[in-house]
């Protein structure tokens, strides 16, 4: 099965709002009352500026919110070195950057040093296998 895609040239709280509304109405509103719900997105580097203004997140935390579900917002460690190499230092510019004002919480997605992935479940996979 093919994923859709929901695509607009116009980046305004409006379009946003509507393609947010149009992919729940396609998924038969998949997302309901207390449901854990990842927006992953990259909080940037140190000096940075080429990342999703927080702003602009605000229509769909918004959206979200009105679904009730339960939202963060999540990014994973860089296997570079740099300031988004640990999780203590990421979350610093995930702050710098404005993502910690939101009102939401904020995560890494794979612990302090990004060794602390798992997988679980899957046909292929044990609950229990870890990454290394």
């Amino acid at each position: 099965m093919a994923a859709a895609v929901y695509f607009s040239e116009k980046f305004r709280e409006d379009t946003i709002i509507r393609l947010f509304e149009k992919a729940m109405a396609d998924t038969a509103g998949r997302i309901g009352k207390g449901d854990r719900v990842a927006v992953k997105l990259h909080f940037g580097e140190e000096g940075n500026t080429r990342f999703v203004s927080p702003a602009n997140l605000r229509p769909l935390l918004s959206c979200l919110a009105k679904h009730n579900a339960d939202h963060f917002l999540t990014d994973a460690n860089a296997l570079y070195r740099g300031r988004r190499h640990n999780a203590a230092d990421h979350l610093e510019i995930a702050r710098k950057h404005g993502f910690c004002a939101l009102g939401v919480p904020v995560l890494i997605a794979d612990g302090e040093k990004g060794e602390e992935e798992a997988l679980h479940g899957g046909p292929h996979r044990s609950a229990t296998e870890k990454l290394a």
